[in-house]
C-alpha cells in the first residue's frame, strides 16, 4: 500500500497543476508518468537505488522529477516528488525532519 507524506502529496498536486496550466494533455501525461513510477515501486521496490540507509529513489524518464520513498513493513511511504533542479541538500534536510 502506498501512502503519501502530506508534503509529497502537495508537491505532486502542485506539479500536476503546473503542467496542466501549460497544457491539459501535458498535465495528464505527467500524472500518468508518476502513477506508472508508483506502480513500479509497488511491484518491484528492490530495483531502485538507495540514497541512504532507508530512502530509495525512482527517476522519471519523461519528466525531470524524482520520487523518494521508504518501505515500512507492507507500506511504501512517498516522501517527496521533486523537480531535479531542486537543491538536494535542502530536500535531504526536509526528509530528515519527516523521519
Amino acid at each position: 500500500m502506498i501512502i503519501f507524506h502530506p508534503k509529497a502529496e502537495l508537491e505532486y498536486a502542485e506539479a500536476i497543476k503546473y503542467y496542466k496550466d501549460i497544457n491539459t494533455k501535458l498535465g495528464n501525461r505527467f500524472k500518468k508518468s508518476i502513477k506508472n513510477i508508483l506502480s513500479n515501486i509497488q511491484q518491484s521496490p528492490k530495483i531502485y537505488p538507495f540514497v541512504d540507509s532507508e530512502i530509495q529513489k525512482a527517476v522519471s524518464i519523461k519528466f525531470p522529477y524524482i520520487v523518494l520513498f521508504a518501505k515500512q513493513n507492507q507500506y511504501t511511504i512517498i516522501l517527496a516528488i521533486f523537480h531535479t533542479k531542486r537543491d538536494i541538500k535542502n530536500l535531504k534536510r526536509d526528509i530528515k525532519d519527516i523521519n
